[in-house]
């Protein structure tokens, strides 16, 4: 009898070792924790950290449409660079962020269109992603960087 439950319990052991590696779990991370890796960055070039009057106005959001955001945009309005995060837990919600956010980058493009080269080749080259709930806009020369660093979070 003894004999069988060591038998048992080794077999059990071999099937944990066994699956236990493919086993993956999500690591929680916050709101604070990611906009920390762009504020600081924000803060090395010299970004305005923007409201939720800027978010009504050109993301088209309304505070209600998203748990939190954080927004950092290039002073000037003849220069393209803007780093955004919205966390939102409802998938639905995400959804609407994520084609917000679509939108934002097509009238970016738009309003530098025929004279703002450097910015707009910088804005086809800006990228949306979303991790987890965290979904983002990245128009900066270092937006692969960013991704990366935020990357590491998770």
């Amino acid at each position: 009898m003894l004999n069988k439950f060591r038998l048992l319990l080794e077999f059990g052991c071999m099937i944990l070792l066994l699956i236990l590696p493919f086993t993956h779990v999500d690591k929680t991370v916050s709101m604070k924790q990611v906009s920390s890796v762009i504020e600081s960055y924000s803060k090395t070039s010299k970004y305005e950290h923007e409201d939720t009057k800027f978010i009504r106005k050109y993301y088209h959001l309304n505070k209600e449409d998203y748990q939190s955001a954080v927004i950092y945009k290039h002073p000037s309005t003849m220069e393209a660079e803007e780093l955004s995060v919205f966390y939102e837990t409802d998938e639905n919600k995400q959804k609407a962020i994520y084609d917000k956010l679509e939108k934002r980058m097509q009238d970016k493009l738009q309003s530098f269109k025929g004279y703002g080269q450097r910015q707009s080749d910088l804005i086809q080259k800006g990228f949306i992603f979303q991790k987890g709930p965290f979904i983002f806009l990245m128009v900066d020369e270092q937006a692969a960087t960013l991704k990366n660093k935020i990357y590491q979070l998770f």
